[in-house]
């Protein structure tokens, strides 16, 4: 998902990226709030895209007009040397277990954390009448997040 993402995904004035059905697992419209850092880099790399002109945030080294490989991300961490860590969809795991062990600081509930990673409850009562996104509190617990990651960087630059 993340290697197919467009440009006009991404509303830069909501801080928003919406991700049509059919580019998601679940055919179902995925909504994902942006961080204060995510649109500092997004907005720095649109800048940079401009000179290729390319609809992927992502582009292949080989043509603009095509998306970067699926594992390419994963290729780049097994030559970092984080191979027998984890893969790319592993940081989603990553993700997870840190957001549920840290709820009492960023209080946002465990439903929340999985709305962040787009797991949805499937054929229940409750998926029937409740179809809210709760886009405030996922962008609260993605702020949560990016400055969390923040602070890994700036702990190991101390």
């Amino acid at each position: 998902m993340l290697t197919a993402l467009k440009w006009d995904f991404i509303d830069f004035d909501k801080n928003i990226i919406t991700f049509p059905a059919q580019t998601v697992k679940l055919k179902q419209i995925f909504k994902l709030p942006l961080t204060n850092q995510t649109m500092a880099i997004l907005e720095h790399s649109k800048k940079a895209n401009y000179f290729i002109n390319s609809p992927f945030v992502f582009p292949s080294n080989f043509r603009a007009n095509k998306q970067l490989n699926a594992e390419t991300p994963t290729k780049a961490i097994i030559r970092l040397g984080f191979g027998d860590f984890t893969k790319f969809h592993g940081l989603r795991k990553t993700f997870s277990t840190i957001a549920n062990e840290n709820i009492p600081i960023h209080k946002q509930s465990p439903q929340v954390i999985e709305l962040c990673l787009d797991h949805r409850e499937r054929s229940t009562v409750k998926t029937i009448y409740d179809k809210s996104e709760r886009l405030a509190e996922r962008g609260v617990l993605m702020q949560w997040w990016s400055d969390y990651l923040d602070s890994l960087i700036t702990d190991n630059k101390n």
